[in-house]
């Protein structure tokens, strides 16, 4: 497991994950441990830090997220 760390968090969803992880996540997954920072933190985890890429993580769940960085949705980024 590859994970980039910016601003002091890590970003467990951009994460890249080794196939040889499948049956600890789907250990994970059945016994209702859904949470991908522990899976990280149980995890042998290589971390790159991203500090020097500030802005490139932004947390978006609502269109007005969306908006916020100012980005413009276009055919291949829709948001419903």
């Amino acid at each position: 497991m590859i994970i980039p760390e910016a601003a002091g968090r890590l970003q467990v969803t951009c994460a890249l994950y080794h196939r040889r992880l499948e049956k600890t996540v789907s250990e994970a997954i059945y016994g209702g441990l859904l949470s991908l920072k522990d899976l990280a933190d149980k995890s042998a985890a290589l971390t790159i830090d991203m500090e020097s890429s500030k802005g490139a993580f932004h947390n978006m769940n609502t269109r007005a997220d969306w908006e916020k960085i100012n980005l413009q949705p276009n055919k291949s980024t829709r948001l419903k």
